[in-house]
């Protein structure tokens, strides 16, 4: 007997007897189905990675450019350090968050031709894409974690994706299916994670 099936039956069942209450809560939220894709739609790792790294050259010339004008062009005073610290962080927010779900997209999406989606395949809402800006920025998930995280995963989610409920896809991919949407708990690192997952079918 498979040592994880009674694991399994366990956890199926503590999801059937929360789904009639949290179907109610997720309705009133649209989201109650879900979409699920195709195993080869979801970006994989190499290529979040090699996204990631173009948009950490962009930001970083970016950055660059503030520092070189307030190194040789301002006076140094508190209020213009204070301003180059405000326009850093709120470019790379823009750029993480606005761009990233917009048409044009980062550059390295734009690269990769991947984009970033919802549980329900549409693009992910302003304050969805700001919690996972803060998650990267402030923690608890680090990029690299992040990213490892992936490589296990068959949605290729990371932990910010799983947390926040996004997909990083193909920028052609179309959804396969529909699916109920569960809560679920994951413990990792000492983290006791609470989120909300569409239940993929076994066989896909």
């Amino acid at each position: 007997m498979d040592a994880g099936r009674p694991v399994d039956m366990i956890v199926k069942s503590i999801n059937r007897k929360r789904q009639p209450e949290e179907e109610k809560k997720l309705e009133k939220k649209g989201l109650r189905k879900g979409v699920y894709y195709s195993s080869n739609s979801y970006a994989g790792f190499w290529a979040r990675l090699f996204a990631w790294l173009i948009d950490i050259f962009v930001l970083a010339s970016v950055l660059s450019l503030y520092l070189f004008s307030y190194t040789y062009l301002a006076e140094g005073t508190e209020f213009q350090c204070n301003l180059l610290f405000i326009m850093s962080f709120f470019s790379c927010f823009a750029y993480l968050t606005i761009v990233k779900t917009s048409e044009m997209s980062t550059l390295g999406f734009w690269v990769n031709k991947i984009k970033v989606v919802d549980l329900s395949g549409r693009k992910p809402h302003f304050f969805k894409m700001a919690l996972r800006f803060i998650l990267l920025t402030i923690g608890p998930f680090e990029l690299i974690l992040d990213l490892l995280w992936l490589t296990g995963e068959t949605t290729k989610q990371t932990l910010r994706d799983k947390y926040v409920g996004t997909y990083v896809v193909k920028k052609d991919a179309e959804p396969i299916g529909q699916a109920s949407i569960v809560q679920t708990r994951l413990h990792v690192l000492g983290w006791n994670l609470v989120y909300y997952e569409v239940e993929v079918p076994e066989n896909q």
